[in-house]
Order: C-alpha cells, then structure tokens, then sequence
C-alpha cells in the first residue's frame, strides 16, 4: 500500500492501515515532536497529505491584523495582567474602527502567542505584563472654567422642598 506520493492511497485503505499509520505519528510526536510526527505523516502512503503542512507566509493578513493592533495600542508594562475579553473587546473596536474584519477570538490568542505574549488562568484567562494604550482622539476644545453654564441650584431646591 506504500508508494511515494503519499495520499493518493487514502481512500483505497483498510481502517485498520489508517488507524495503525495514526498510531505511528502519534508516538513520533511523543518521542520526537511535531516536526518528526509531521515527517511520519508525510511518509504514510495511507494517510492524505494535506497542504497544511506547508510553511505558513510570514504574515497572514489575520496576524498582520493583530501585530498591527498590538503595535499601536499596547505597550509592555512589568507586572501588569490584562483580561483576555478585555483585551479582545479593545482588538474588535480597533478592527472596525479601521476597516478590518477582527479574527476569532481562539485565532487572536493564537496570533499572541506567536508574538511572544504569555498568558496565565486564575479565574480567567489574562496576558502578564502588557497593558492596552489610551488610543489618541483630535483634541477637542475644552471650555475654560469661566466658560461653564452657572450651576443649578436643584439641589438646594429639593433640601428645602423636603423640610
């Protein structure tokens, strides 16, 4: 049943050459890691050969979403724990806000982690040490003190009315 292009077999193979060639890669990724189990699979005559094995582009317009993201709306700060729904929230407002479309929030996770960023459970998911930046806003014109309408005298008005 071997033969070197490897999936074209697939579907002509027994289940029991299917699960035995699954069992193989199984114990090359216990004993070796994913790079041997992804060798192993290759090599399986029985097993499809997927392009999902091939070396992903450097930048995936999803992660470049999210490198950009975190480029310019977090800064490192030692110490520091940011929620995960938080920091999803705040990814989703930047996507729209700029006309991108937000990934999923377990591809998002996946995009951090390829970033470098760790996180930790304790109750809830949170990444350590990173925070999120105020974003910039047009400045707008604030009144001066002497501008401000006159306060009301409401208040005063219903201690009195309360007597």
């Amino acid at each position: 049943m071997r033969s070197s292009g490897g999936g074209e077999q697939f579907h002509k193979a027994r289940p029991d050459e299917i699960l035995a060639a699954l069992e193989v890669v199984r114990e090359a990724h216990k004993l070796f890691g994913k790079a041997a189990a992804v060798e192993i699979w290759r090599r399986q005559a029985v097993l499809p050969t997927p392009g999902k094995f091939a070396d992903p582009p450097p930048s995936t317009p999803a992660s470049a979403t999210v490198r950009d993201f975190v480029a310019k709306r977090t800064s490192p700060k030692d110490g520091v724990q940011l929620n995960a729904q938080t920091f999803y929230r705040a990814y989703v407002e930047w996507t729209e806000a700029h006309g991108h479309r937000p990934v999923s929030q377990t591809a998002f996770g996946r995009a951090l982690r390829s970033l470098g960023l760790r996180k930790v459970r304790s109750g809830c998911v949170s990444y350590l040490d990173i925070r999120l930046r105020i974003p910039r806003t047009p400045s707008v014109s604030r009144a001066r003190p002497s501008d401000d309408p006159p306060k009301s005298n409401m208040s005063r008005r219903v201690r009195r009315v309360g007597k």
